[in-house]
């Protein structure tokens, strides 16, 4: 059998272990499988989405919150449709966007243009307002440890600042642990990855920022050793005890008390660098799916839409294999779905019933999940729970000085439907020819006849297709002689 191997655009696929082209699968320990669509659960926001937060009620019920250029929305978990909760109208600039996090039970909500905004979550909860204690202007806002930390800073690009401990409110510098730092060198600051210890990314450095209770010092701030620092701020997303970003030469991953890894070198960094539209940072954003052992990034490629990113790169930090994944939307991250009763569906759908509802049941349990979501390009959340698109799988290049007469193949996969092509040529320094697509016969093998010296297979999957997993092709080929 010719599996199919890793992919890895950057280098050549001659006689190798893997791939220089796919699209629109997930790496398998079997091989490969397929990717779902986008579907719209939600209402559309009444402009493009430029940020949003799942954030967890005290009774365990899930608040949904997004926002747009010029304000902020909470989602009605009932009828699905956008609440506006703003104070504003907001002055988001360009391509600046939303940053969320949220602290107990509030969600403070940052953007450089406009005061630090926040919200008390529950039912009596109407709208944000300004944050008191006279917090700085930021575009990024996370927790670490127990203080808010604000980053990005309006006049401050060098700067981090932290609250009071415990109190979002004090701002007051030497008061009740609250405090700022200046970094001399290392570039901007570009987020701050929370949690029990923080990680600090500026555009040429890396800082640790340990809270260190009981000492001269608030938090201990270690530079991580060499220059790697963070190209794109939304790239910074966290999962399994790791932290992921782009860092302008490359993808790269960090255990916190660790050094940077190079996670893309040699395998996706060329060709990414020369496919993402650098003009628009703020549409490439990474993500973790929180029910698999992926990290997507998604981005504007060079012939991508305005406003909107079209192409991602999936990893699986425990398969230690990308891929790459097209659709088109606005901004990417999980989300908490809220729980369904079937009073509420009809609320929410009274134009369906439960044989016509635009998705299916099974993936839409009664108590809320984590699943990967999106805005889609209509400004709608959606989740990964569609059809399936349409998916192909290239192998690499096999054959060499022995020409050979390859009559058929035979994809290793369940899928009931599948096309398969073979690329031809007689020499490395040739283009190769595609043949036309076949079908699989009554026996599973598609015919190709070609008397060829290098070739490579092609197997497509029509969107909406049903299929699990995808391993190689079985290829019926014999020697016909060298010349």
């Amino acid at each position: 059998m010719l599996a199919f191997g890793e992919y890895r655009p950057d280098v050549s696929d001659y006689n190798g272990q893997h791939s220089q082209t796919m699209l629109n699968v997930f790496p398998r320990g079997d091989g490969y499988g397929p990717v779902a669509s986008i579907e719209a659960l939600t209402d559309a926001l009444p402009a493009p989405c430029r940020g949003y937060i799942r954030a967890i009620n005290e009774d365990g019920s899930v608040t949904i919150i997004a926002g747009t250029a010029n304000g902020l929305w909470r989602l009605n978990n009932t009828t699905f449709a956008w609440e506006d909760v703003s104070k504003g109208p907001y002055n988001l600039t360009g391509s600046d966007l939303w940053s969320f996090a949220q602290f107990d039970n509030r969600v403070v909500a940052a953007q450089i243009g406009d005061p630090m905004q926040v919200i008390t979550l529950g039912a009596g909860s109407t709208q944000f307002e300004d944050l008191a204690g006279d917090p700085p202007q930021a575009r990024y806002v996370s927790v670490v440890s127990r203080f808010l930390v604000a980053s990005g800073l309006l006049g401050a690009p060098l700067r981090i600042q932290w609250s009071a401990i415990d109190n979002i409110e004090g701002w007051t510098s030497g008061t009740d642990q609250s405090d700022f730092q200046d970094f001399a060198d290392g570039g901007a600051v570009q987020g701050v990855a929370g949690g029990e210890l923080g990680i600090v990314f500026q555009e040429n450095a890396i800082r640790r920022l340990i809270y260190s209770p009981g000492s001269a010092v608030i938090f201990q701030i270690d530079k991580v050793p060499g220059e790697t620092g963070c190209a794109v701020a939304l790239s910074i997303t966290q999962a399994a005890g790791y932290v992921f970003w782009y860092a302008g030469s490359g993808f790269y991953r960090m255990n916190p008390a660790g050094a940077p890894e190079p996670i893309g070198k040699e395998r996706v960094d060329r060709t990414f660098a020369a496919d993402f539209n650098a003009d628009n940072l703020q549409l490439m954003m990474g993500a973790a799916d929180p029910r698999s052992s992926r990290i997507i990034w998604a981005y504007r490629s060079q012939s991508g839409a305005a406003g909107r990113f079209d192409k991602a790169l999936a990893y699986d930090y425990l398969l230690n294999r990308w891929t790459p994944l097209q659709f088109q939307g606005e901004f990417i991250a999980p989300f908490a779905q809220p729980g369904m009763t079937l009073e509420r569906l009809d609320a929410a759908y009274p134009e369906y019933n439960l044989d016509t509802l635009p998705f299916s049941l099974d993936s839409f349990p009664a108590s809320g999940g984590l699943l990967m979501a999106a805005f889609d390009a209509q400004h709608r959340l959606g989740l990964f729970t569609g059809p399936n698109l349409e998916a192909t799988l290239v192998s690499a290049e096999g054959g060499g000085a022995q020409r050979a007469m390859i009559k058929a193949a035979m994809p290793v996969t369940d899928a009931t439907e599948v096309m398969a092509s073979i690329s031809q040529r007689s020499t490395l320094m040739d283009a190769g020819e595609w043949s036309r697509e076949t079908t699989r016969n009554i026996l599973g093998w598609c015919p190709i006849r070609r008397d060829t010296r290098f070739y490579r297979f092609k197997l497509r999957f029509r969107k909406g297709a049903r299929w699990t997993f995808c391993t190689g092709v079985e290829v019926d080929a014999v020697p016909t002689g060298s010349r």
